[in-house]
């Protein structure tokens, strides 16, 4: 689970509720658009998801991002426990991260489980700002990018 955050890294400023409020609309925007794309059950296949998967940025993670994805981590497994993306048949499921990359953007369960332990984690919430404020934008719109280059035909 420790790469899904190296993949889906933005993902966790929209995917809290309480940051809602303060992330641009822009952000929000794009997510929605690549939930809308990705989050088909009849239509998503393992192909997909693994080009999802490709489309992370590549960096070496700082110490403090080591240190948060081990933290973090820990709640993922526990927030996983009630997601269910089983509808997505046409993705072999065996690979955690294909699995993860699902929860992150198809599943709302894990997605509010995850919203309310950053709600509840002041201390998590204001490490995970430190650390996206730390990395470059550019960084993330070309994820975006990516992410919208897998849908275009």
């Amino acid at each position: 689970m420790r790469h899904i955050l190296i993949v889906l890294s933005f993902m966790f400023i929209v995917a809290n509720n309480y940051w809602l409020n303060c992330v641009a609309e822009s952000t929000m925007e794009k997510f929605e658009k690549i939930q809308s794309l990705l989050c088909v059950p009849n239509k998503t296949d393992t192909a997909i998801v693994d080009k999802v998967i490709e489309c992370a940025p590549k960096h070496n993670q700082t110490a403090e991002e080591i240190a948060f994805d081990k933290k973090l981590s820990i709640k993922q497994t526990d927030c996983a426990k009630n997601a269910d993306v089983s509808a997505y048949t046409k993705v072999d499921q065996t690979v955690m991260m294909r699995k993860g990359a699902l929860f992150l953007y198809c599943d709302k369960e894990f997605l509010n489980c995850l919203a309310k332990v950053f709600v509840d984690n002041k201390d998590l919430m204001d490490e995970q700002k430190r650390i996206d404020n730390a990395t470059d934008t550019a960084v993330y719109e070309k994820q975006y990018q990516c992410l919208l280059d897998i849908f275009k035909n």
